[in-house]
């Protein structure tokens, strides 16, 4: 053994246990200090048990004076506790951590702190450091904890300013064989109980909430490492880590999980919060950590997964296949990871710009935060003017009629169909063109021959496709030469670059969605940037057509973004940079994995001079042999959802078949989109890869 011990208050609780097993492990004494004395820690030399209270500041201190480092964990912990004893909960959290902060403060010890995921009171709120918090009300004993570890929270940081050397951990529901015990504590202690009583498991409010659970031997590693990292000067001081693992699951499938594992029908029963866990308990709708900060500082990832910490646990309770004449069940699959997932993360700020604007009666006709948020817009985009409206389909209508072309129009078959409709809502003709095969934009060789066969087209409309933009300079190029007016239905492309530039200069105007499932999603809407004439008249026609002088008003469309919208895209924008860099690195790190898949798969090429923002993840399959369905239900079998996407082909739509485009047809009947979000956890993202590899290998068994 090496050093000074480390204090570990708390030491004889679950965690605490974890933890101390884990540094002897890594060579290092432990003082335990804690109200009761365990048992397990007599024999192990290397633990010295110190019977004492954190509320107990003499004591406290003279543990600290002795000890090099110091991992604060003493705590009242369990909805049972924050419902039936509050007052000790506050006292415990609020004196005991002012005691042991302060004299880490005095002797110059670096301390690591648990705080709570419950920081973040009763709301959904993506949990952060910096993030704003409201604790509901008062009055609600369950808010005790949540209450009194912010405030240990601000005593860390208040001291911190004077010189303390801290880090806040905040568990995510971590569990184990001895945690609490057998219904009681935690909601898979609870699970467990029941197991023992042969009694449904008791559901709380419909098992709807969000829970990662982490096991408890990830957690105390997770602890033990960000300490000895803080003690060794390593720069991870003054901020707070989540701690838990990245798999997220509903109350209601951890229940059919855990009976699945028992392997004998009990049964889930659904209760009220108040009769589950008492009087005063409020369910927490999501409780999911962000891991990328204490990956970042320590590259700690937990490795031990759901089913396998619950065979754990349920083994150590003598419940895994407890009637003999039952085999075991296999645990159910996990949720399909969708192939869209519409990322927002409202925070209380946003809230309360809905509240504000709600009370205030202006929530649409261009108001405020409309203007605000247009004005951010064309800040973002480098471009002088922006005009939001209702949908990316009405952006494309609006700045269409604002063209005034008639004759007919180009644009790839390849596409949505709201780029169909808004061109024959205008009273264009559409001519389909065909795509080039790796890019899957519009293809300039193809545009000529259709240029040189119809001699009144009037425009040409190409199409952002996944976030890949077509060979606009090209493209345009040949446009000029024809007098025809050049349309980009960029609605996939909002944070995609092309040499560093956000909005290509070629186009006479273009089109951003704001859609859900967007790169900058609003709930729904869109966006024109532009020659400000064009401009001009999209906003004019966007509020039903009216002009200044009455009557010069044309008829219109009621196109406006309205209020809530508008503050959600600002709310996405301010987050968009972080954005566009985490679904990179995702989307780079699938298409790296699906290139080692031995040729199977084909992904989309990204030119150089572009950086991409991912909007979709294409994959296509190199054999075509392998039916499109195959592939499909292959995916949905490893637990992951793809998609079939700009499917149909506009040009086979029954009312305007009749082009002969090859590399379209090809490409629709062999793509598929995987899975792609705004924020993906570690163990989606590797489930995916997963599927990808199975699939290839599955189906390539299938060549003729």
């Amino acid at each position: 053994m090496s050093g000074a011990p480390i204090l570990v208050t708390g030491g004889a609780g679950f965690v605490g246990r974890a933890l101390s097993t884990w540094l002897v492990s890594q060579g290092r004494r432990v003082v335990c200090l804690d109200v009761v004395e365990p048992s397990w820690a007599r024999a192990d030399a290397s633990i010295e048990v110190i019977r004492g209270d954190v509320c107990d500041a003499r004591c406290v201190e003279e543990q600290v004076a002795r000890c090099e480092l110091v991992i604060h964990l003493a705590a009242l912990v369990g909805v049972d506790a924050y419902v039936s004893a509050p007052a000790r909960v506050l006292d415990v959290d609020v004196l005991g951590s002012r005691n042991v902060l302060s004299a880490c403060l005095a002797r110059r010890r670096p301390v690591v702190m648990a705080g709570t995921s419950e920081i973040g009171g009763g709301g959904a709120d993506l949990l952060a450091e910096e993030s704003e918090h409201g604790l509901a009300s008062a009055s609600r004993a369950q808010r005790a904890r949540a209450a009194s570890r912010m405030a240990a929270e601000q005593y860390a940081h208040a001291l911190g300013a004077a010189g303390l050397s801290f880090a806040i951990v905040r568990f995510f529901d971590v569990y184990g064989p001895l945690s609490q015990g057998p219904g009681v504590g935690d909601i898979i202690g609870k699970f467990v109980g029941a197991l023992l009583r042969r009694e449904p498991l008791p559901r709380v409010d419909a098992g709807r909430a969000l829970r990662s659970p982490c096991y408890v031997d990830d957690a105390a590693e997770a602890t033990g490492r960000l300490a000895l990292a803080l003690a060794a000067g390593r720069g991870v001081g003054g901020r707070a880590y989540d701690v838990g693992r990245d798999e997220p699951v509903t109350i209601a499938e951890l229940a059919e999980r855990m009976e699945r594992l028992f392997g004998r029908g009990v049964g889930e029963v659904d209760v009220h919060g108040a009769t589950g866990c008492g009087p005063g308990f409020e369910e927490i709708p999501r409780r999911v950590p962000d891991l990328s900060r204490l990956h970042d500082a320590i590259g700690f990832r937990a490795s031990i997964d759901l089913n396998s910490g619950l065979t754990r646990t349920l083994a150590h309770w003598d419940l895994r296949s407890s009637e003999p004449e039952r085999a075991p069940r296999t645990p159910p699959p996990p949720p399909l990871v969708p192939w869209i997932r519409p990322v927002f993360e409202p925070d209380r700020a946003l809230l309360e710009t809905y509240r504000a604007a709600l009370e205030s009666g202006c929530v649409t006709n261009d108001g405020p935060l409309t203007r605000r948020f247009e004005h951010e817009a064309a800040r973002w985009l480098g471009v002088p003017e922006a005009v939001a409206v209702s949908s990316g389909a009405d952006a494309l209508l609006l700045l269409l009629r604002a063209l005034g072309r008639t004759g007919k129009a180009i644009l790839p078959s390849f596409t949505y169909i709201a780029t169909l409709a808004a061109l024959v809502h205008n009273g264009l003709e559409p001519v389909f063109c065909d795509i080039e095969p790796g890019r899957w934009t519009l293809d300039p060789g193809a545009l000529a021959l259709l240029l040189a066969e119809h001699r009144d087209v009037s425009v040409v409309v190409p199409v952002n496709v996944f976030g890949v933009p077509p060979r606009l300079d090209v493209i345009a190029a040949m446009v000029r030469e024809t007098g025809a007016s050049l349309l980009y239905d960029n609605a996939h492309g909002f944070g995609t670059e092309v040499d560093a530039v956000r909005v290509p200069p070629e186009p006479a105007a273009q089109i951003f969605s704001l859609h859900a499932t967007k790169m900058l999603p609003a709930i729904e809407g869109g966006l024109v940037v532009g020659a400000p004439d064009l401009l001009a008249e999209v906003r004019r026609a966007r509020a039903h057509g009216l002009a200044a002088d009455p009557l010069r008003s044309e008829p219109g469309f009621n196109s406006k973004l309205d209020e809530l919208r508008a503050a959600t895209a600002s709310h996405s924008l301010a987050r968009l940079d972080a954005s566009i860099e985490r679904r990179r690195t995702y989307a780079l790190r699938v298409r790296s994995s699906l290139e080692r898949c031995e040729g199977f798969w084909q992904v989309q090429e990204v030119p150089a001079n572009v950086r991409s923002n991912f909007q979709n993840l294409g994959v296509r399959s190199a054999h075509a042999h392998v039916g499109i369905d195959a592939i499909v239900a292959a995916f949905r079998r490893e637990g992951v959802e793809v998609r079939r996407y700009f499917h149909p082909p506009l040009h086979r739509l029954e009312r305007f078949s009749g082009a002969t485009l090859p590399q379209t047809d090809a490409l629709s009947a062999s793509l598929v989109c995987l899975p792609i979000h705004s924020r993906m956890s570690e163990h989606d993202l590797a489930r995916v890869e997963r599927a990808a590899a199975q699939v290839a290998r599955e189906l390539s068994r299938r060549a003729p």
